[in-house]
């Protein structure tokens, strides 16, 4: 699909000048941009296309420089109870994907870092 052009890969840094029509965008690892990027990615969003922003907002999972001002800790006040905008947060045992060890694991420290 990357070899006939239905799937593209870009990385935030380098979108500017682009603009996606019709297509499905997703941002991933969200917490680790910064909120000052925020519009520089959802200003490409075009027409007939929608954007999904994905990221961790566990401590452990935050680029330490950017903390709470991540892209993805600055969406989700800012459009915390939009009707047009839907939010999903994940905290319960069964979306953890992963064998029941992993499972433990990630239940074990989530107290501490969610």
């Amino acid at each position: 699909l990357i070899q006939s052009g239905r799937i593209e890969v870009h990385a935030a840094d380098l979108l500017q000048g682009n603009r996606f029509r019709n297509s499905i965008i997703f941002v991933d690892e969200s917490q680790n941009i910064h909120k000052d990027d925020t519009f520089s990615i959802l200003s490409r969003l075009g027409e007939g296309s929608k954007m999904i922003i994905t990221g961790d907002t566990s401590l452990g999972q935050q680029n330490k420089r950017i903390k709470e001002n991540s892209m993805l800790h600055y969406l989700v006040k800012k459009f915390a109870g939009d009707e047009d905008i839907g939010i999903h947060t994940f905290y319960e045992e069964s979306d953890i994907l992963g064998d029941d060890f992993t499972k433990k694991i990630i239940l074990a420290l989530m107290e501490d870092f969610v």
